[in-house]
């Protein structure tokens, strides 16, 4: 009787197939416009029964309660927000001096802190005062980049869906609309010549990077949508006739530790930290808004590229480039 059990439930799995589904079930899962954000178009991308486990079934996985890189980011991302917002009311990063800013970004972590964990909550408070160094190094590096820059911040966590300030961005497919929504976490502009500059930054706890070779394969498109979703209608919202691309910006919100030789100098570590905050992303090459982009474009601190032999090389584009 037990062999032939076996027989039975070995039997059943070679016979199991995983068959299309029905357009109704389609439908019922989804419903009959597909809603999208930049992530799920990652996960979309990377693995199409990952993308049907999680927004199909739904399935979740179990978490610990732990303090993990999502909720590292969480404050990351809020005490940023709520900084930039202060800055802008006391008057713009070139404005307010490294001090201010210190002090601004510590009321905010410590706001945040209150907020999210009652007393009892002793160890993930710890957790959190562990991570201010590094939350406050990240502020005043955005500090020294942005107090030079005519590029300034113009909005946080911009959102693009039906109930946000921008309408969602609408992509026509072949058998059905998707509409992707989302946020952006900074939008900065610059006057100059008479027209407005746009660039989009986000802001990466992780170890996310701009890679052509992820656009070519329909990855890592989220900035560059968000970028020409305003360009298309950004100028209203901005109050501005038109707003043309200057480029998408990760910025490194994270402390990293970079291996050196035995006993580095304080020099080598404080330059090895340099390049590790530099920004990552697309912009648009023109000198005027490298120039435009941070005080001294002949010897970038922040920005994608560098200078050799006298001329900028690395993530720079054309408008030509940019649109295509």
């Amino acid at each position: 009787p037990g062999l032939s059990q076996v027989r039975a439930r070995l039997k059943a799995r070679r016979d199991y197939d995983f068959t299309p589904l029905a357009p109704e079930t389609v439908a019922g899962l989804y419903g009959k416009t597909l809603y999208l954000s930049a992530s799920r178009i990652d996960k979309y991308a990377g693995c199409r029964l990952s993308y049907f486990l999680a927004y199909g079934l739904k399935a979740q996985p179990r978490k610990q309660a732990k303090l993990d890189p999502s909720a590292f980011g969480t404050f990351v991302h809020a005490v940023l927000e709520a900084t930039v917002g202060r800055v802008h009311d006391e008057g713009g990063f070139p404005a307010v001096s490294a001090q201010r800013l210190t002090a601004i970004a510590v009321e905010e972590m410590d706001r945040y802190a209150a907020q999210r964990f009652p007393q009892q909550a002793q160890r993930a408070a710890h957790l959190f005062r562990r991570a201010r160094r590094e939350v406050l190094d990240v502020v005043l590096d955005l500090g020294e980049e942005l107090h030079d820059s005519r590029f300034q911040p113009a909005g946080c966590e911009l959102e693009f869906s039906a109930q946000g300030a921008l309408p969602p961005v609408e992509i026509a497919g072949q058998t059905a609309v998707c509409r992707v929504s989302g946020f952006v976490d900074r939008v900065d502009l610059c006057e100059m010549d008479g027209k407005t500059y746009v660039r989009v930054v986000d802001y990466k706890t992780g170890q996310k990077d701009f890679d052509y070779t992820d656009i070519l394969y329909g990855a890592g498109l989220q900035m560059l949508i968000y970028l020409f979703a305003l360009q298309a209608a950004g100028g209203a919202y901005f109050g501005r006739d038109a707003l043309i691309p200057a480029g998408v910006l990760y910025l490194p919100a994270r402390q990293t530790y970079t291996l050196t030789q035995p006993q580095p100098s304080e020099e080598e570590v404080r330059d090895a930290h340099r390049e590790e905050r530099r920004r990552r992303g697309l912009i648009l090459g023109w000198d005027q808004i490298l120039a435009a982009m941070e005080a001294d474009p002949a010897h970038p601190r922040f920005m994608p590229y560098q200078i050799k032999k006298g001329e900028a090389v690395g993530n720079l584009a054309t408008a030509g480039q940019l649109a295509l």
